[in-house]
């Protein structure tokens, strides 16, 4: 049991670490560009700041959702914090979903659970996902297959298509979930 909470801690710890040294690069890019009004500078530091947000966030999930990531997911911290914001604003909502059961936050993937849970349908195009998600580009379909493809939670995967691994501990959690 110790060695699990530890494990939990190690997680929150490297995500605040992470979040920490970001908000100190983003404050060195900021007070660049209000030197030198830089537009590069200025996308570099809003960016470091997103990343610095996102990461505080995965690190500030609940403890339970934390469990999730690390048990079930054998989420590594370090390798999350390199990951993109939309990857870990996805992650922070499929595992506070999946720990505490209850439905998500976000429309557009509870949007994708439904169409899981309302039958056994498992292959599906970029197009298909982005109609179901009521987006009218593919980049939210693109992110969730994403966060499916890294949390290994898909059979297949293209370009354009993939396929869900309908018995993955991830998949399951998130019908569950969305009973």
């Amino acid at each position: 049991m110790n060695k699990q909470n530890d494990t939990y801690k190690t997680f929150a710890q490297t995500m605040l670490a992470s979040a920490n040294e970001r908000h100190a690069r983003a404050a060195e890019l900021e007070a660049i560009h209000n030197d030198t009004d830089d537009d590069d500078t200025k996308r570099e530091y809003l960016r470091t700041r997103t990343h610095a947000e996102y990461d505080a966030k995965v690190s500030g999930m609940s403890e339970s959702a934390q469990r999730f990531a690390c048990d079930v997911l054998s989420a590594d911290a370090s390798d999350i914090a390199k990951q993109s914001r939309e990857l870990k604003k996805r992650m922070i909502a499929a595992c506070e979903s999946a720990a505490n059961k209850v439905r998500t936050r976000d429309k557009a993937m509870n949007a994708f659970i439904d169409t899981l849970k309302s039958g056994n349908r498992k292959q599906f195009t970029l197009e298909q996902v982005q109609t179901i998600m009521q987006h009218k580009t593919a980049t939210q379909a693109r992110n969730l297959r994403t966060i499916l493809q890294y949390f290994g939670a898909l059979e297949k995967c293209d370009a354009d298509s993939f396929t869900v691994k309908r018995d993955h501990a991830l998949i399951v959690a998130l019908i569950d979930a969305a009973k």
